[in-house]
Formats: C-alpha cells, structure tokens, sequence
C-alpha cells in the first residue's frame, strides 16, 4: 500500500482494476480517505525509459536542466548517481524503489517534471 504523502498529482502509481493510472487530486483524496487500492509501481528499466532515461549500454542515464545528469546502474535500477558539475552524489543502497520516487526526486532537484506516460 502506499500513502498519500509519498505522492504528487501527476506520479504513476498501480490500481488494483486498472492497472497504471497517474495521480489526480481524487487519487490523493482516495488515499487520505483509507483507500488501499493503489500500489507504488516497481522501478524497472523499463519504466525508466517511459519516464526519459537512455540506455548508454553501461547506465540508465537522464540529462537534465543546470548540467544535472541522473545515472542508474543496469541490473541494479535502485542505485544511482547524481551528477552535477563535477560533484557526484552517489545512493548505493537502494533508497529508490519505486517510479514515485524517481518523479518526486527529479522534481525535487530540477523542477521537471516526468511523465512519459
């Protein structure tokens, strides 16, 4: 089950008839409400392609805004790197799991918004 603190409107999140469906204020309603329904989405390397990475053969890799550069490693898709002009920030335990988190951090960081959905 996920909360509804951990989201924003416009985060791809899982529910239970529907399968994929992004967050809208009644989702987020919903979910202060008790709904258990919605599910957070498992981050895969496919779904980092729906959300902007490429595949450089070695890494899961998205550019962004202010020469930001998010990097994940292939086979591991929950460690990463954050680069930025020269400064790595490097996350080796698994602190992102889900799609969710990806959107919440990238947003957080930059102001983008991903939603190749």
């Amino acid at each position: 089950m996920i909360q509804a603190n951990e989201l924003r409107v416009g985060n791809l999140v899982k529910e239970a008839l529907c399968g994929e469906t992004i967050v809208t204020p009644s989702v987020l309603q919903d979910l202060l409400h008790g709904a258990e329904n919605y599910e957070p989405i498992l981050l895969t390397e496919e779904f980092l392609i729906k959300l902007g990475f490429e595949n450089d053969g070695m890494f899961m890799e998205l550019n962004l805004p202010a020469r930001m550069t998010i990097r994940f490693y292939h086979g591991n898709c929950s460690e990463l790197d954050i680069t930025q002009d020269g400064k790595v920030i490097s996350f080796k335990h698994g602190h992102l799991k889900y799609v969710h988190q990806v959107q919440n951090l990238v947003f957080a960081l930059t102001g983008v918004e991903l939603s190749g959905f």
